[in-house]
């Protein structure tokens, strides 16, 4: 799962191309790679173009000199205050030089995350055949699907205010097309991807040092503890447990919204419900789809 690059240029010691639908815990995730990956590591979030450093929400920086990149300073100091390790810049930010996050070489790691985006885009497949001329060139390239079971993913999208019946659809088709490519090894050589299992990557230590262990990275396995504040963090708590994340109630958020007849009606798509516990388990009662 390592696309390399040549090494003597390298502006990035190694990229992750990270796809996840949006309240899958793959923030969770992107920040626990920033937090192992290296000294100084940039991760472009929901980038919409072939250009991941021209289209995109929020950056998160931690290594690089702050006082080149002339964020806000308020802002800096608030990020300081809340001893954040990794700071967060908006898009919006005309103060923040993104030319020199972009120009500084080497990074660590580089990680791209494609928002609610099929595997197959059209835009990402550009990118792919410019690579070099858009974030220079890595070491070593990975591409990692992150997937969370159908029943809680869904809960917290329900909950999410921004998220609209027409995203609802898409994201049950963008499910299908992840599950499938979790379910077999072909799709995954194909697409020449990591699967990450969020519920997994939640609970277990050993599969934690074990996904680490793909990215050439040791660690001793503890778990993640920050909500990262993107997206107002949890559709359920925001950051409010930031610093105890495991003591989220993440794999039963489905309850919250068990009676709720819109929530119900996304898993009279049966194929849906298989996918889902054919990676995860039954997660709900057997009579909760019927």
């Amino acid at each position: 799962m390592d696309i390399s690059s040549g090494f003597m240029s390298a502006v990035n010691k190694n990229e992750i191309a990270l796809f996840g639908i949006k309240r899958s815990g793959n923030h969770a995730i992107i920040h626990w790679l920033l937090k192992h990956m290296g000294e100084k590591t940039v991760h472009i979030n929901d980038v919409t173009s072939i250009d991941p450093y021209d289209h995109f929400c929020e950056m998160n920086v931690k290594g690089l000199p702050t006082w080149k990149i002339k964020p806000n300073l308020l802002h800096l100091i608030r990020q300081r205050l809340l001893n954040y390790e990794i700071t967060e810049y908006s898009k919006h930010d005309k103060a923040v030089d993104f030319k020199y996050i972009y120009g500084f070489s080497p990074k660590d790691c580089l990680i791209i995350s494609y928002e609610n985006c099929f595997i197959d885009d059209e835009l990402y497949a550009k990118f792919i055949q410019e690579h070099d001329t858009y974030v220079g060139v890595s070491k070593s390239r990975y591409r990692v699907i992150v997937l969370r079971d159908a029943f809680n993913l869904f809960s917290s999208l329900h909950k999410a205010s921004f998220v609209t019946e027409e995203d609802m659809g898409k994201c049950v088709e963008l499910y299908k097309q992840y599950a499938e490519i979790f379910l077999s090894t072909d799709l995954q050589k194909q697409h020449d991807v990591i699967c990450i299992n969020f519920n997994e990557w939640f609970l277990s230590r050993d599969y934690r040092i074990q996904v680490a262990k793909k990215f050439g990275v040791t660690i001793d396995g503890s778990p993640f503890q920050r909500v990262p504040p993107i997206g107002g963090g949890s559709s359920f708590e925001g950051t409010t447990r930031c610093g105890h994340a495991q003591t989220m109630n993440l794999l039963e958020r489905w309850k919250v919204c068990e009676n709720d007849p819109a929530y119900r009606a996304i898993f009279k798509e049966k194929y849906l419900v298989e996918l889902s516990e054919a990676i995860f388990g039954q997660i709900v009662p057997a009579s909760f789809s019927s």
